[in-house]
């Protein structure tokens, strides 16, 4: 059951990835898609900065959770997932801490399980998945892998938009650079030819004379 299981997941981030080349299409559909299967009711990919955390993609149907919300890292279990450095799983959030400033008055969370995503090597944000309810079993290795999964081509992605905006820009610099060097080019020309005219004068002045 688990293998099969594990290979429908693998499948929904597959389609996901071949139907379209929209990074944000494709991350609303992986949080979408990742609450759908684990049976959780808000999904988000933020982006920390120092002690700030955004949400760049999330799914969270009849709550008011969009993207773009701010609010303080340290007000979020997001913290401990960085922290940790690795996955963190909490199925029954209320038996092991008590959360009196949840990050979002929508919703107090009673199960958790995210992961930190990184872009070449450094803290990008986190893949967070959250409940209000509490879950009747822990979350298994199969729940944890596919979260993983999610995580590591959540990175990839990211990484590779980054490489794209990276190129786009140096080509755009070096056009900016090229179309610079052709207007000098043509005002130094235009320069050089009164100079040039003079000494063709001074020149033809000098034949006649001798």
């Amino acid at each position: 059951i688990q293998l099969k299981l594990h290979q429908a997941r693998l499948r929904s981030l597959l389609e996901i990835a071949t139907q379209s080349e929209d990074i944000d299409k494709q991350f609303n559909e992986v949080v979408e898609q990742g609450c759908k299967s684990l049976g959780m009711q808000v999904g988000i990919i933020s982006r920390i900065y120092e002690d700030g955390y955004t949400i760049i993609n999330c799914y969270a149907p009849n709550l008011p959770i969009s993207n773009g919300m701010n609010c303080d890292l340290n007000a979020t279990l997001c913290k401990q997932t960085v922290q940790s450095n690795q996955i963190l799983t909490l199925a029954d959030i209320p038996s092991t801490m008590s959360i009196s400033n949840p990050c979002f008055d929508a919703m107090l969370p009673k199960s958790y399980i995210g992961i930190p995503l990184t872009v070449n090597g450094k803290l990008f944000g986190t893949l967070s998945f959250v409940s209000k309810h509490i879950r009747q079993t822990p979350f298994s290795e199969s729940d944890q892998d596919f979260v993983k999964m999610m995580g590591q081509w959540i990175n990839v992605s990211l990484e590779r938009q980054q490489s794209r905006d990276v190129l786009a820009n140096y080509a755009s610099n070096l056009e900016k650079s090229n179309a610079e060097l052709q207007q000098f080019a043509y005002a130094a020309s235009h320069d050089l030819q009164e100079p040039l005219r003079k000494i063709q004068t001074f020149g033809s002045r000098i034949e006649a004379k001798y």
